[in-house]
C-alpha cells in the first residue's frame, strides 16, 4: 500500500511539470507556438474557475492531500501535506505554506471573485432543480470567456511585437465586454512570415468547441448524479421521520393484520374459483361439520333401538 501511494505521487509530480504553464517572468517570443501555448494556458485558467464555480474552492488549510492548485503564473502546485504545497518549476522542487498558497493562487479577475467561495452543488436544502439556472448561466458564462480569450489571441496578432501589450475591450454578442491586455507572444504585426491570424483563431476556436463538449458531458453527468442524490437523501428522510413518528402505531397495525388473517375464512366466497376447492376445505358446501343437529340425535337414537331389540332377541 505504501509503496503503492508513492507510486502514486511520482507519478503526480511527473505530470504536474508536464502541465502547460505561463511564466510572467519568462515571456517567449512572439510566434505561432508560443500564441497557443499563451492561449492553451488562457482556456485552461477559464475552465478552472468554471470548476471553482460549480465546486466551490476552500482555503488551502482546508484542501484535501493531493488537490493541485495553480498559481497566477499558471504554475501547478500540489499539496503534500496538511501545511505545505509542492511544485516543480524549472527542475527544481520548491514548497511554500498554506497562508502563501492562498496569496499567489490564480484569481477570477474577470468577476473579480473573492476565495474561498462556495459551489453551486454545495447548496443545501433545495432538490436539484432548483439549482439548474445557476449551472445554465454559469455553462453561458464560460461560453463567453472562451469566445473572448479567441478574439483576444486574435486580435493580438495585429500589434507589432516591439510593443508592449495594449489595453483592449473584448466584446461578444450577448456577453458583457470585458477590458483586457493583448498577448505578448501572439504579437506578430510586423513579422516577415505570413500573418498567423486566421490560423490562431481557427486554432483557439477549435480548442474552445472540444473544451466546451467535455464541459457539457461533465456537466449533464454531474446533474444526473446530484438529483439521484439528492432524491435519495429526501427519501430517506421522509422515511425516517415516518418511522419516528409512527412507529409503534405501524408495530400495532401489524399486530392486528395477524389477526385478521385468522378471520379469513369465516368470510363467504362469491368466486367461481372456489367451486374448485376440496370439500373439507370450502366452508360454503355442506359437510359433516354442516349437519342437522336433530337428524343426527334421531339417527342415533334409531340406532340404539335396533341394538336393543337384537339383544333381547
Amino acid at each position: 500500500m505504501i509503496a503503492r501511494t508513492a507510486l502514486t505521487g511520482s507519478l503526480l509530480f511527473t505530470l504536474l511539470g508536464l502541465i502547460p504553464s505561463v511564466h510572467a517572468a519568462s515571456t517567449p517570443a512572439p510566434g505561432a507556438d508560443a500564441c497557443r501555448a499563451v492561449v492553451d494556458a488562457a482556456l485552461f485558467h477559464e475552465e478552472r474557475i468554471y470548476r471553482t464555480v460549480l465546486f466551490g474552492r476552500p482555503k488551502a488549510k482546508d484542501a484535501a492531500i493531493g488537490e493541485v492548485w495553480f498559481d497566477r503564473n499558471s504554475i501547478a502546485w500540489y499539496k503534500v501535506k496538511s501545511t505545505t504545497w509542492q511544485n516543480l518549476s524549472a527542475d527544481t522542487w520548491t514548497t511554500q505554506e498554506n497562508d502563501a498558497m492562498d496569496s499567489n493562487a490564480e484569481q477570477d479577475l474577470v468577476s473579480a471573485t473573492s476565495f474561498p467561495r462556495r459551489g453551486i452543488f454545495a447548496t443545501k436544502g433545495v432538490l436539484t432543480s432548483r439549482l439548474i439556472p445557476a449551472l445554465t448561466v454559469s455553462f453561458r458564462a464560460l461560453q463567453c470567456r472562451t469566445e473572448q480569450v479567441c478574439r483576444l489571441a486574435q486580435k493580438s496578432t495585429g500589434v507589432p511585437s516591439d510593443k508592449t501589450p495594449q489595453e483592449v475591450t473584448i466584446s461578444v454578442p450577448g456577453c458583457i465586454p470585458v477590458p483586457s491586455k493583448t498577448f505578448a507572444p501572439c504579437q506578430m504585426a510586423n513579422k516577415q512570415e505570413v500573418r498567423q491570424e486566421i490560423d490562431v483563431y481557427t486554432y483557439c476556436t477549435s480548442a474552445a468547441r472540444e473544451m466546451l463538449q467535455q464541459e457539457e458531458e461533465t456537466l449533464k453527468m454531474l446533474v444526473e448524479y446530484d438529483a439521484s442524490y439528492r432524491s435519495l437523501l429526501q427519501f430517506a428522510g421522509v422515511f425516517d421521520e415516518f418511522l419516528e413518528e409512527f412507529r409503534w402505531t405501524l408495530a400495532g397495525n401489524i399486530r392486528s393484520a395477524a389477526q385478521i388473517i385468522g378471520w379469513l375464512q369465516r368470510i363467504p366466497c362469491f368466486l367461481s374459483s372456489c367451486e374448485e376447492l376440496p370439500v373439507n376445505f370450502d366452508t360454503n358446501l355442506p359437510g359433516p361439520r354442516d349437519e342437522d343437529p336433530v337428524s343426527s340425535s334421531s339417527a342415533a337414537s334409531s340406532a340404539a333401538s335396533s341394538a336393543a331389540s337384537s339383544s333381547h332377541s
